[in-house]
């Protein structure tokens, strides 16, 4: 009686963490996105992750870049956002995993030469951005 009690109740144990672990094995992995700032000037990067409001990345000097950490797959689409000291937006482009991976191989640099991939909307202010913890800043 006491051995069937306590296959039951290790049955029960193992079926409960099979079914919490099930969601984080079965997921896609995460990557990490580095930007770069190819610009003279310095930089404050923001993330957006599908239709979610900008999260500030952190600030980067030129060359310096930042890593931003654990995105996934599922996320959807990636938003880089990029603003001078003046508040002006000077980068903004949205991306796709696969776009990030096979086209940037995962590094997205922010040069002069990208003042055509401004969106024209000041949408980032101190309301509506968060702080993120995720970010490492390098400078190479």
């Amino acid at each position: 009686m006491k051995t069937s009690r306590s296959r039951l109740i290790l049955g029960f144990i193992l079926i409960i963490t099979g079914v919490l672990l099930l969601p984080v094995l079965g997921c896609e992995p995460g990557f990490d996105l580095k930007v770069e700032n190819g610009t003279g000037q310095a930089l404050t990067i923001f993330r957006s992750v599908g239709s979610n409001p900008p999260v500030r990345q952190g600030d980067i000097q030129p060359g310096e870049y930042i890593y931003m950490r654990g995105l996934w797959l599922a996320s959807g689409y990636y938003t880089i956002i990029a603003k001078n000291k003046q508040g002006e937006i000077v980068y903004s482009k949205e991306f796709g995993y696969f776009e990030l991976r096979d086209d940037y191989d995962f590094k997205v640099v922010i040069s002069e030469l990208d003042k055509d991939l401004v969106n024209g909307k000041n949408e980032i202010t101190s309301d509506n951005v968060t702080g993120s913890d995720n970010t490492t800043i390098r400078q190479e």
